[in-house]
């Protein structure tokens, strides 16, 4: 994936917030995560981001490595 693709899945799938939910989102460290295109689309669409530390997927995602 690149910045770009995930700039797209940010306005397709989680889209703007329109209900004023708050919503947060929790990604690791990968590149493409903490690209400039992919903080942009993520303060587009007003998500909480928060950044795994390296290693720590499996204790935070686990849904992410089962």
């Amino acid at each position: 994936m690149t910045g770009t693709e995930m700039a797209t899945w940010f306005n397709h799938v989680w889209g703007p917030n329109c209900d004023d939910v708050h919503r947060l989102l929790i990604l690791d460290q990968t590149r493409f995560h903490t690209m400039q295109t992919t903080r942009t689309a993520i303060e587009d669409t007003d998500i909480d981001l928060v950044l795994n530390s390296v290693g720590c997927t499996p204790l935070a995602q686990p849904t992410n490595v089962s």
